[in-house]
């Protein structure tokens, strides 16, 4: 076969990139592959890293080259951007697993001593750490918002759990790892070490919690009403007092809609006291929102109790 057509194939399955060793192992001399290089149809990347003329240059282009030339995989702001959490901010960040490697131009490198392959995956292409070390990373080289931001959104999407990250930052701090401040923050934050969070407007009602010092909810708090086992996004078991909040989801999902509607009826008639909130709500009114949570505990505790 023309190697041509051989690596032309190749490169179309890799954002239109090729090496210099697929090259080689096509039959190209080293003097081939310079001509083509010199004549246009091929454009150096890096070294030992060529596009195919005519293929786009994307940001998956350009990270997929950084990988291919050091034997690396995207990380650190660079998987911010693949995972898109932050879609619009483009670093070739890439780690490799040793502790010394080449200085590539516009390549930000990373050398780590503990990236194992199990930290690794592909996403459009291109090899990227996992969401969970991504996060583990980002606040090395980020302000701290942007490692919150990660968080938040990770956990909304399901890219991570709550139980996992808490668990990273356990791990990572036995081993004196950069940027753990900024994790550790961003857990607290979201409230991580109330419960489970699974969304950002449940993170940011978790933060709200901490922020007015109310006594510390359960939240996902699980509970059998109407032979039905439901889930409630915040709750006080002691004086059963219940809080739900509602997102942009449940205004525009019928069928959502109603079994909370449902949900929430079964919750009164077994004897809890229900408060719903809305993003805005919890965004824009916080005050409101955890002065109306006391004045209900204060009533409920004092009912209880007498």
């Amino acid at each position: 076969m023309d190697p041509d057509i051989a690596l032309a194939s190749m490169a179309s399955l890799r954002h239109g990139l090729l090496t210099r060793t697929d090259a080689v192992v096509a039959g190209l001399t080293p003097r081939q592959i310079e001509r083509r290089v010199l004549t246009n149809r091929w454009r150096r990347v890096h070294r030992g890293v060529y596009a195919v003329a005519g293929s786009p240059r994307t940001v998956e282009q350009d990270l997929l080259a950084g990988c291919m030339a050091t034997d690396g995989a995207a990380s650190h702001r660079a998987g911010m951007t693949l995972w898109d959490v932050e879609p619009d901010v483009h670093r070739a960040d890439i780690s490799v697993c040793r502790t010394r490697a080449p200085y590539f131009e516009g390549i930000v490198l990373h050398r780590s001593g503990d990236l194992h392959p199990d930290h690794l995956t592909e996403r459009r292409g291109v090899p990227v750490t996992n969401p969970l070390r991504t996060l583990a990373d980002i606040g090395a080289v980020s302000p701290r918002w942007c490692v919150q931001r990660f968080l938040e959104q990770g956990l909304a999407r399901r890219l991570f759990s709550g139980t996992s990250v808490v668990g990273v930052r356990w791990e990572l701090s036995r081993q004196g790892r950069s940027g753990l401040g900024a994790l550790e923050w961003a857990i607290d934050r979201a409230g991580l070490h109330l419960g489970v969070v699974e969304s950002v407007l449940e993170a940011a009602f978790a933060r709200l919690c901490i922020t007015y010092d109310l006594p510390a909810p359960e939240l996902q708090h699980e509970v059998v009403v109407g032979g039905r086992r439901r889930r409630i996004d915040a709750a006080w078991p002691g004086p059963m007092v219940a809080v739900e909040v509602d997102g942009f989801a449940s205004r525009i999902d019928r069928g959502r809609f109603q079994d909370d509607r449902t949900r929430q009826n079964a919750l009164v008639q077994a004897g809890w006291t229900v408060i719903r909130f809305t993003w805005d709500d919890v965004m824009r009114r916080p005050h409101h929102v955890a002065t109306t949570i006391l004045k209900v505990l204060g009533r409920e505790t004092h009912r209880g109790g007498g």
